[in-house]
């Protein structure tokens, strides 16, 4: 049980880096070996090889043969675990100012389906794919988690709904989540500005 704990807690560390986290995203877009991603990131193979090592440490990867070359896989638990452990962490902190109807709505259908593994996994490689094909700015994973929540409350209706229908959720329980975990990106810069324009 120790050995879990040291592992996510180095797991926290290493998602708060941008070079970890585009890693990830590599290896959820398919390019799973040492080359692949040294090739992809312009990096040299011995210094991904070494981040790649980190990963597998922390036991947010798992290596593994395939026709005689090292291949890695994610480990979609522990990343979901993660996942679902931020939005407990934001909705415990803010529960006394939110509506306590949509709060227990949230705790009936349980997090883990409200926001399946399937939907951050697809959500990742999804994202990864874009940002090459339009460029931008990766973000490291605890940004891509509130961006995520952030672009779900922008949604046209029907792209939300047919979103919801594919991911067997309720439209309205994931909006309400979204919107409690969107609010943390820049409710408190909303406040400062809104109070320099008052003085």
């Amino acid at each position: 049980m120790a050995k879990k704990k040291v592992s996510y807690d180095y797991a926290y560390e290493l998602l708060e880096s941008l070079t970890y986290t585009r890693l990830l995203l590599c290896i959820a877009s398919g390019r799973n070996y040492a080359t692949a991603i040294a090739r992809h990131l312009r990096k040299s193979q011995s210094t991904v090889t070494e981040q790649l090592k980190e990963l597998e440490k922390s036991g947010l990867i798992t290596p593994y043969e395939r026709e005689k070359a090292l291949k890695y896989a994610i480990n979609w638990d522990m990343l979901t675990d993660i996942t679902y452990d931020i939005v407990k962490r934001i909705l415990r902190e803010r529960e006394e100012y939110l509506r306590k109807k949509d709060v227990e709505k949230i705790r009936e259908q349980g997090i883990q389906n409200i926001v399946s593994k399937k939907l951050l996994k697809d959500f990742l490689k999804e994202y990864y794919n874009t940002l090459l094909a339009v460029g931008g700015r990766v973000k490291n994973f605890y940004e891509l988690i509130f961006s995520l929540f952030s672009a779900i409350t922008k949604l046209e209706e029907e792209v939300l709904k047919n979103l919801a229908a594919k991911y067997d959720v309720e439209k309205d329980v994931l909006l309400t989540l979204s919107e409690i975990i969107a609010y943390e990106i820049d409710s408190i810069e909303q406040v400062a500005l809104a109070t320099l324009v008052e003085r």
